[in-house]
């Protein structure tokens, strides 16, 4: 697939799934305004990149209102309408039950993981070409409960609904608007919370789920998580968007569905035609 000439927001984009989600678009040509919390996290983001792609950074609290404008703007200003986003970022906080989560931290999660995401819809849509498309990260535990980390868990149930939301509101525009929701990556957050779920035992995530690469798929590897890139659908592709249908899908990849009732569940699909859900 190529992405030559598209324009495309990733936030989120120095993270491990953020770095190689921004990797694969410039390796395929893409324009990328990449958005991140710390500026000196871009000089490492800069030397994983290469191809035929040109990359932009800003950096952004996605949960300011004002500075996820400014984004929005900045890559409207570099080159007209934008054809894909990428809403990425995402935090995580130390693993406590809920009658002892602090208030403050269940706030920080909100604020960036659904205000974020809120924000970055309401502000990148109205300056995304007809036809543009959305890709929402959440994650299977969008779809499944997990202890000891209640906000993190909440956050990501709401970005389904926010993802649907969006699905039926931008359906007349023919902007396809998904939600991914990628089990356990390889990565610096999986680490950390992997060091307070299992210690002081020799317990991982592999021995229950398997994990996935950033930056490979497939059975052996993990869950599919550049795929991702392919939901962007910037390429017009009229076989995978109906003129006047809308796929809203979820894709799970925590591990092989054990039975009909789990393949159900993590394989879920939400069609809207005409702006009405089926």
């Amino acid at each position: 697939m190529s992405f030559k000439g598209k324009n495309v927001i990733v936030t989120g984009a120095t993270g491990d799934l953020g770095t190689a989600i921004t990797q694969r678009l410039i390796s395929q040509g893409a324009n990328v305004l990449a958005v991140g919390s710390r500026a000196g996290e871009f000089p490492r983001l800069v030397a994983a990149c290469s191809g035929p792609g040109l990359l932009e950074t800003i950096v952004a609290d996605v949960s300011d209102s004002k500075q996820v404008l400014e984004y929005a703007k900045r890559a409207f200003d570099l080159w007209g309408q934008i054809d894909g986003f990428v809403n990425n970022a995402g935090i995580q906080t130390p693993v406590r039950p809920i009658v002892d989560f602090p208030e403050e931290d269940f706030d920080r999660v909100m604020a960036v993981n659904v205000r974020g995401m809120f924000l970055g819809l309401k502000h990148v849509l109205p300056r995304m070409r007809e036809g543009g498309s959305v890709v929402n990260m959440s994650s299977a535990l969008g779809l499944v409960g997990g202890a000891g980390i209640c906000a993190y868990v909440t956050s990501k149930h709401a970005i389904i609904g926010l993802t649907k939301t969006a699905a039926l509101e931008q359906g007349a525009r023919k902007v396809r608007v998904n939600a991914c929701c990628p089990g356990p990556i390889a990565g610096r957050m999986t680490f950390k919370l992997a060091e307070e779920v299992f210690a002081g035992s020799n317990k991982t995530f592999g021995r229950d789920c398997s994990v996935g690469s950033p930056r490979h798929s497939g059975r052996r590897s993990g869950p599919r998580l550049l795929p991702v890139v392919r939901r962007l659908h910037v390429c017009d592709r009229h076989h995978t968007f109906g003129r006047r249908r809308l796929h809203d899908r979820l894709i799970a990849s925590l591990r092989e569905p054990r039975s009909p009732d789990e393949k159900e569940l993590y394989n879920c699909t939400c069609s809207t035609e005409n702006g009405v859900e089926k």
